[in-house]
């Protein structure tokens, strides 16, 4: 295609399962032709749509998603081995 990822203008990820969710990210280019915004003052908006109704309707389940500048994310893994290792039991409570 020739394209640079910075030349995309909409992106979207499901998640399916009991839950099925499909979050799309819009530049302002998509959601506004006429946007005069440059992409530090406004970088565009994150939905969140949620399939509903057995499966046939899409519902806007959150309508502005961001993520923080700053943030702590652990995802501790082999919760066994904290019986049998003190030092990471005391580091996954």
């Amino acid at each position: 295609l020739g394209r640079t990822g910075r030349e995309q203008i909409v992106s979207a990820v499901s998640v399916y399962g009991p839950r099925t969710t499909l979050c799309i990210g819009l530049t302002n280019e998509a959601r506004n032709s006429n946007t005069t915004t440059t992409e530090t003052e406004n970088p565009g908006i994150v939905l969140e749509v949620t399939l509903v109704n057995n499966r046939t309707e899409w519902k806007l389940s959150r309508n502005d998603i961001r993520i923080q500048a700053a943030g702590k994310i652990f995802a501790p893994g082999n919760l066994r081995a904290s019986n049998d290792n003190p030092a990471y039991g005391a580091l996954i409570q």
